[in-house]
C-alpha cells in the first residue's frame, strides 16, 4: 500500500488542533508555528497529489489516489476515500462563476440582478429535486 496521502490531508489538520489544545498557558507563537506547520504540510501534500493526478481521457470514471481499509467488519463497513474528475468539474464552475461576478461588476446592475434570479431559482430546484 502507497503512503496515504488523503487521509493525511484531512487528519494532519485534527492532530494540530489537539497537540495545540494539550499546551498549557498562553503561548501564541508557539501555537502559530504549529498551526503552520499542521497545515503546510497537508498543502505540499494536495499539491504532490494534484501534480500526480492523471488528467488524460483514459482516467476518466476512475478512481485515483484510492484508500480503503475495513472499518466495522460485522457491517461490512469501509473506510474508503479516493479522487476522482469531478473536482476538475467544480473548479471549472468556481471559474465561470468568478468570470461572471467580474463582468457583473462593471456596473451592470440588470445583470446583476438577473444572475441573482438565475441562483435562486437554481438553488430552489435543486433543493426541490434532490432535498
Amino acid at each position: 500500500m502507497s503512503f496515504p496521502y488523503l487521509s493525511t490531508i484531512i487528519f494532519l489538520p485534527l492532530v494540530g488542533a489537539i497537540i495545540i489544545a494539550l499546551f498549557p498557558g498562553n503561548r501564541p507563537k508557539l501555537t502559530r508555528y504549529l498551526a503552520a506547520i499542521f497545515t503546510f504540510i497537508p498543502l505540499v501534500l494536495a499539491v504532490i497529489l494534484f501534480a500526480q493526478f492523471d488528467k488524460s481521457l483514459g482516467a476518466a470514471g476512475i478512481i485515483q489516489f484510492e484508500e480503503k481499509l475495513s472499518w466495522i467488519t460485522p457491517l461490512n463497513a469501509f473506510y474508503h476515500l479516493g479522487v476522482d474528475g469531478a473536482v476538475n468539474g467544480v473548479a471549472d464552475g468556481a471559474i465561470a462563476g468568478g468570470r461572471a461576478i467580474r463582468r457583473m461588476q462593471t456596473g451592470q446592475l440588470q445583470l446583476y440582478g438577473l444572475v441573482i434570479g438565475i441562483g435562486i431559482v437554481a438553488i430552489v430546484l435543486v433543493l426541490y429535486i434532490f432535498g
